[in-house]
């Protein structure tokens, strides 16, 4: 029901935003990796055509919440690539312009705290914080780049100027 999928965003992007485990594998007990299946989630919402735009707006801020686990912990387990099929398949919608998907873009690439990219090689904070960044973006442009979608295509674009803008 619409009161059902309102609650379930509201529930997971909730839980998305809020993740501060960041554990992957372990050998002991197994998966326990919060992020990737948030992300599965959030992919599996933005599937169902009844999520509507309002609620497609608080799945890219949750997403986009976790892109850099708070510059706490490198992603090796494969959450970038996770939360980059979430934001294509929002993308897909088309309830957005190429525009609004560079503007989103822009706000996630942004150096905060830093005053720029070349001032996160100071701190293990700022390193953390980089490679989430353009593991992010690797993953998002190396899924979208073989595409002949014609949003995608578009996507690229603007994803190629931002690749470059935190080398």
């Amino acid at each position: 029901t619409v009161d059902q999928r309102d609650y379930l965003v509201n529930v997971g992007t909730s839980f998305l935003t809020n993740i501060k485990d960041y554990r992957g594998f372990s050998a002991k007990t197994g998966w326990q990796h919060s992020i990737a299946h948030a992300a599965d989630l959030m992919l599996q919402l933005a599937l169902n055509p009844k999520v509507n735009k309002a609620q497609l707006d608080k799945i890219l801020v949750a997403l986009a919440s976790q892109l850099t686990a708070n510059d706490q912990h490198s992603y090796i387990q494969g959450e970038s690539k996770r939360i980059a099929m979430a934001v294509i398949y929002v993308f897909l919608r088309e309830q957005y312009s190429a525009d609004d998907f560079n503007l989103w873009l822009i706000k996630v690439v942004d150096p905060a705290p830093f005053n720029q990219w070349q001032d996160v090689y100071q701190s293990e904070q700022g390193l953390i914080k980089l490679h989430n960044t353009q593991s992010f973006l690797y993953a998002l442009y190396a899924t979208i780049k073989p595409s002949k979608n014609k949003v995608l295509t578009e996507m690229s674009t603007y994803l190629e100027q931002v690749i470059k803008a935190t080398k």
